[in-house]
């Protein structure tokens, strides 16, 4: 029954492209990079729609992307 479920979770990897094999592989974020999002975060708190555009945006040229969750942020 075990290998029966891990084979149906596969196929259904394969066919809606979930990528649940793929390897997640951890990255060290630079203290620089958290300070921006640190900053943005405060500049969402308090609306500051054009500074936290501007971190957005400094965030990304570093290499890094910034997605919003509703209690805070995750940086990849």
């Amino acid at each position: 029954p075990t290998a029966n479920k891990k084979a149906t979770i596969l196929y259904f990897d394969q066919i809606f492209a979930l990528s649940l094999t793929r390897e997640v592989i951890p990255v060290d974020i630079p203290q620089s990079v958290i300070a921006l999002a640190e900053r943005r975060q405060l500049a969402r708190v308090n609306k500051d729609w054009p500074l936290s555009d501007s971190l957005r945006q400094q965030i990304g040229q570093l290499g890094f992307t910034i997605k919003d969750k509703p209690h805070g942020y995750d940086i990849q």
